[in-house]
């Protein structure tokens, strides 16, 4: 992620036509709309949002469809399997001065010994900093959902299953991995001005503004994006397609999916899907 937000970014896409995180899909032989929301999956408490129109919309829908299912029962089961490393541990994917680096860290500012860990992904052992970038009890967008869902008697669904998602994950080296680890942690600091950094972008609620900024600033996210992102809208949209030819759902995936070219937003209005932001 970018360590600086640049202002020209957000003044060259102040426009009515991406200003929105909540999009109304319909037509192509739809017989009702159905919506889409970019979300961002974890922010603090104090600066999580949610507008009215992203409320009426989950509720006018007869389903609530995230990334994953993340009301399965068995989900929290299989995303634990699907996390560890089977033939392969950190401490020999690392230096034994970058595994004692991250052991050091792990240990004195997130107060969780690494030993345990040694079989997690690395890619997915950063997930395990995010209370020391955000603090405490995050919120979830995902989360929140599920709740809404609940109350409201609506079905949850995932446009992909655990082993589909982590499966993009894995087509990443595992040394590829582990670099983008040290150097998350190395540089931590900076790690932490990023993500509040791409906070400010969300909170701009402009999607290509969102897409720009992390193409523009982020090594990483360049480096991954065809396989993390793209492929991943592309598989989304038939899916998304047919699911809301079946009922009216209320989609919400990750922010950075829904701008750029071959956004899902773009892939959508390819499809034939009249996309128009709601306010």
């Amino acid at each position: 992620m970018p360590l600086i937000v640049a202002p020209a970014i957000f003044a060259q896409g102040q426009d009515s036509e991406s200003s929105s995180l909540l999009w109304k899909v319909s037509g192509n032989g739809l017989a009702s709309p159905s919506y889409l929301f970019g979300t961002i999956h974890a922010l603090p408490q104090s600066r999580f949002f949610l507008p009215d129109s992203v409320e009426k919309a989950l509720a006018s829908c007869e389903k609530v469809v995230l990334e994953i299912d993340m009301d399965e029962p068995g989900m929290m089961s299989e995303l634990q399997q699907e996390m560890l490393m089977t033939d392969n541990a950190l401490d020999r994917i690392l230096s034994h001065d970058e595994y004692e680096l991250i052991a050091k860290f792990f240990i004195d500012s997130l107060g969780i010994p690494l030993a345990p860990l040694a079989n997690v992904k690395p890619m997915l052992l950063t997930s395990f900093m995010l209370p020391k970038i955000i603090g405490q009890n995050p919120a979830s967008y995902e989360g929140i959902f599920v709740q809404m869902a609940g109350a409201l008697g609506k079905e949850v669904l995932g446009l992909e299953t655990v082993q589909e998602q982590i499966g993009y994950i894995d087509k990443v080296p595992l040394d590829k991995q582990a670099k983008m680890l040290v150097e998350s942690i190395i540089d931590f600091n900076k790690s932490k001005a990023e993500y509040d950094a791409m906070l400010t972008a969300y909170e701009t609620q402009n999607i290509e503004d969102i897409y720009r900024y992390m193409l523009e600033t982020s090594n990483d996210f360049k480096e991954m994006e065809e396989l993390l992102i793209k492929n991943r809208n592309h598989a989304w949209v038939p899916r998304i397609g047919k699911l809301a030819k079946e009922s009216t759902c209320f989609f919400a995936v990750g922010s950075g999916h829904l701008g750029g070219s071959e956004g899902v937003v773009a892939l959508l209005r390819q499809a034939g899907y009249s996309v128009i932001p709601v306010f």
